[in-house]
């Protein structure tokens, strides 16, 4: 049999950088707002009582707009790897991007766990054991795992609509439109009944059904096939609804922000970020060029390859190094910029050493589909969501 013609899966390193972007902002986010804010703050499992400044929360607040982010390259991402793959393979391939660093990072979190934290060793057992099969928890290993619970979901809706043939792009847009409308009906309705932001995101039933992150998966698929298949007047319209949506679901965890201690969350700035991202998806292209110039291609994919252990890692290590500098009497800005700079060191670590030999050993222990024709050629793993 003669193997399918398929398009070259060329990196796009400028996604990679944007996404790392993301993770630094999530990151921030995390070190400067939820740890001194937020009262059930992952650095509460390692001191209940260390009170820590959160004067500059006022610029790091709309960092968790980086997860919205991440869902819309997702979105992008899926639909462009997607493209002429059977079900079967699809989930092998997601499986093998997903599970590797997953594991890595909720192992090395349990042991921070188990070495600092206040939590009883038989919880922190069982949150590893979650997190290593990928169940849906309400207190996940570390509060970044309710991502891949959404983005699982999102991979099993591709899934059930890929046949492998050249359908398959058409497909998936419709599968963005229904998902993109029924996201946005969602929040329609919750704001219609005055339901509260944080039970219509946080619920864990409603996480599973996509509704209330599916418009950003939507936006993603939507510009991948203006991209690919043209941009027509249907498809220009379906984006700007998708991306007007976004902005609502963005304004109404915003709004939820001002339980932080009375934070005042104007939505302006998380929008504003979130703008700026979805124009660089847009003009990817263009830009990848003087970025490879600038920064060069093995740079811009390792970013992009550490954006996923990065996103993964860095609350646990961070809080731990952070208790403890505090404790000894370093300042707290300085124990900040260290966390963050050996949050970012572990990710290279897990990325340099530990997750290609894992995921090449994981691949040995899932057999390919048998096909009558060859499977298009892998998206690169830094060029997808923090999924891998």
């Amino acid at each position: 049999m003669t193997a399918m013609t398929c398009k070259p899966a060329r990196q796009i390193v400028a996604i990679d950088l944007l996404r790392f972007i993301c993770a630094a902002l999530v990151m921030t986010f995390h070190y400067l707002t939820v740890f001194p804010l937020a009262p059930t703050a992952t650095i509460r499992a390692f001191d209940r009582t260390l009170a820590l400044a959160g004067d500059d929360a006022r610029w790091t607040w709309f960092g968790w707009v980086g997860v919205q982010i991440f869902f819309v390259v997702s979105g992008y991402v899926i639909a462009r790897s997607g493209e002429g793959m059977t079900a079967r393979g699809f989930l092998r391939r997601r499986i093998l991007r997903l599970a590797p660093a997953a594991w890595i990072c909720a192992s090395l979190s349990a042991a921070c766990l188990f070495g600092f934290s206040l939590l009883a060793g038989p919880m922190v057992a069982l949150r590893w054991v979650e997190a290593i099969f990928f169940l849906p928890t309400p207190t996940p290993i570390d509060s970044a795992y309710w991502t891949l619970t959404v983005e699982l979901c999102f991979y099993l809706l591709v899934a059930t609509r890929l046949r492998g043939d050249a359908g398959d792009s058409a497909r998936i847009e419709r599968i963005g439109v229904v998902l993109g409308s029924a996201s946005i009906a969602y929040w329609l309705i919750v704001a219609l009944i005055g339901a509260s932001p944080d039970l219509a995101m946080e619920n864990l039933i409603w996480r599973m059904t996509s509704l209330p992150y599916g418009v950003f998966f939507a936006l993603g698929i939507m510009l991948w096939a203006i991209r690919d298949r043209g941009a027509t007047p249907a498809r220009i319209a379906c984006a700007t609804i998708l991306f007007a949506g976004s902005c609502g679901q963005i304004a109404a965890n915003a709004s939820s922000m001002a339980d932080l201690r009375g934070l005042f969350a104007f939505p302006i700035a998380p929008i504003i970020v979130f703008a700026a991202a979805v124009t660089l998806i847009i003009g990817a292209a263009r830009v990848q060029e003087p970025l490879v110039r600038v920064i060069g291609t093995t740079r811009l994919v390792t970013l992009g390859l550490m954006t996923y252990p990065l996103y993964l890692l860095h609350q646990s290590i961070g809080a731990v190094l952070i208790v403890h500098a505090v404790r000894a009497g370093m300042a707290q800005s300085v124990a900040i910029i260290l966390a963050c700079a050996l949050a970012i060191l572990l990710a290279w670590g897990v990325t340099r050493w530990l997750e290609r030999p894992l995921r090449h050993w994981l691949a040995a222990r899932l057999p390919e589909p048998r096909l009558r024709r060859a499977l298009p050629p892998d998206i690169p793993p830094s060029a997808s969501l923090p999924a891998g």
